[in-house]
């Protein structure tokens, strides 16, 4: 990461901030708009005036009659599925992997809205495995992607110990703390559980500067590919087994 990049998302970030607490009377400097109220477009039928039933002619069951079946209740699917758009994103074609570095354009995008990081989490999948960083909000940051030989703090310059022999490094600009927007939640950092995947080692820093990365430690170099997700914010990571 430059200094020029840092100084430009540190900037953007001061002057979104200072203004947001400026305009809000109450305080409130939530980041971003109130979602506009969705519009019901569904029409109510009023029900006909209830008639009374005629008895029934039929004779009565019989008390020896077997109880009628209950039906049987849908299964529950587990909480740790993952929503239906994050399991189809980037597809399972397998196209649009590769190694090279890769970012949103323009790099980084300080119009976006400040916002933090939630959660982190890794799946297998078929013929790759996936990396999820969830943000709070409806649209994700900007982003740039790079292998990096050590994984290095922002900031302190540390090398920071995560398993891997090569690094992924996804940089995420407009990264706060959540107390800076005056919101509850916990700065997620350090080592994450990876589960039955390919991944070496994951760790996410906290937020220096605007700026927020996640280390993903590999094996080797291997081919991905990015893509994002709205509603939560989600940047997705898939790479190539």
């Amino acid at each position: 990461m430059t200094r020029s990049h840092r100084a430009v998302a540190a900037a953007a970030l001061a002057l979104v901030l200072g203004a947001t607490t400026a305009c809000s009377p109450d305080g409130d400097v939530d980041g971003s708009p109130e979602p506009p109220a969705s519009s019901d477009t569904s029409t109510t039928t009023s029900a006909p005036p209830a008639t009374s039933t005629p008895p029934s002619e039929s004779p009565s069951e019989s008390p020896s009659d077997p109880p009628a079946e209950q039906p049987t209740p849908s299964p529950v699917p587990p909480e740790t599925a993952p929503p239906a758009d994050e399991a189809e994103a980037g597809s399972d074609d397998l196209q649009g992997f590769g190694p090279q570095d890769r970012s949103t354009d323009p790099w980084p995008d300080t119009r976006t809205g400040p916002t933090f990081l939630t959660e982190v989490r890794a799946a297998a999948h078929d013929g790759y495995d996936r990396v999820v960083l969830e943000f709070d909000g409806a649209e994700p940051p900007s982003w740039a992607a790079r292998y990096v030989e050590e994984p290095i703090a922002e900031g302190s310059g540390d090398v920071l110990d995560v398993d891997g022999e090569v690094f992924l490094r996804i940089d995420t600009a407009m990264v706060v703390h959540p107390a800076d927007l005056e919101r509850e939640g916990t700065v997620v950092t350090g080592p994450s559980d990876v589960g039955d995947t390919t991944v070496r080692g994951l760790w996410s820093e906290g937020p220096w500067e605007g700026y927020a990365a996640t280390h993903i430690g590999l094996d080797a170099v291997r081919d991905f590919r990015i893509s994002t997700l709205t509603d939560p914010a989600r940047i997705v990571v898939d790479i190539r087994r």
